[in-house]
């Protein structure tokens, strides 16, 4: 991963967002936590990926395993999000929603690890992950902490992983990895929805310490934020048939996300400024 920012000035005008794309599982001090993929018993063979050269395989075959990975790693950072939920006595329609999303994060990652497989002739399984056991902290605490996780992995980095997606679509040319970028974007758009919901909700319920936190956020959050290094020595067209690609190489796709994000959050937290005070 390489920084957006095109100049040393700019990395240090402001800070820099890590892009994960979708809502990861994080331990308590904040780090990403993943299972790393195993290989399968299959062997599988598929004409048109044998095609393409060696190199270009394993480059393709590494990018989807890690996609799929991340997905696998959302499948249960949902299932701990509607947990948290449940125990915060939040509305049953966002816990519904949040174990809706972890079925479709396990949709998602069933498909990166079939095109993963696809590229390197073997099938794919998922390691082992376990939802991260959390110390118990007061309710208060929770609603800060969960809305500070909803805003940067939800609200933000599932929107612009949906977009993301998007972009790739249009440029990928292989139908299957066309037809499984089409369905992430959906459902990684409707994540962020539901993100919304959820911090909008914690708005309503947090008082000052959960608004004081997100004006914070909403004052500070970075407008630059990580790309791919893609492979050296492979034709980039030949990646971008197949979903390796710089989708927003300037970065304005995620400023203009930010943006968005900063003016809609504007408005809400006028809404909760009476009921914070």
């Amino acid at each position: 991963m390489v920084p957006r920012a095109s100049s040393r000035h700019e990395r240090n005008a402001a800070p820099t967002h890590l892009m994960v794309e979708g809502r990861p599982l994080r331990r308590r001090n904040g780090r990403i936590h993943r299972a790393r993929a195993r290989l399968g018993h299959s062997h599988l063979t598929d004409r048109h990926a044998l095609k393409l050269r060696h190199d270009v395989r394993q480059a393709l075959a590494e990018y989807w395993r890690t996609q799929g990975e991340l997905e696998h790693s959302s499948v249960v950072a949902y299932q701990d999000l509607a947990r948290r939920l449940e125990m915060l006595d939040a509305p049953e329609s966002l816990v519904r929603r949040s174990l809706s999303a972890a079925v479709q994060e396990a949709d998602h990652w069933t498909r990166c690890f079939d095109l993963a497989g696809r590229y390197l002739g073997q099938s794919l399984r998922p390691g082992r992950l376990r939802r991260p056991m959390r110390l118990p902290r007061s309710r208060t605490a929770e609603l800060v902490a969960l809305a500070v996780e909803t805003l940067r992995d939800g609200v933000i980095n599932e929107a612009y992983a949906g977009r993301l997606a998007a972009a790739k679509a249009e440029r990928a040319t292989d139908q299957r990895v066309h037809d499984t970028l089409v369905i992430i974007a959906a459902d990684e758009l409707d994540h962020s929805s539901l993100s919304r919901d959820i911090l909008d909700w914690c708005l309503a319920v947090g008082g000052r310490p959960v608004y004081d936190m997100v004006n914070h956020m909403v004052t500070t959050m970075p407008t630059t934020t990580t790309g791919i290094a893609l492979p050296m020595g492979i034709q980039s067209r030949t990646l971008g048939d197949h979903g390796l690609l710089d989708a927003d190489p300037d970065g304005s796709m995620f400023a203009n996300l930010v943006a968005e994000v900063r003016d809609e959050l504007g408005v809400r937290l006028q809404g909760h400024r009476l009921d914070a005070a």
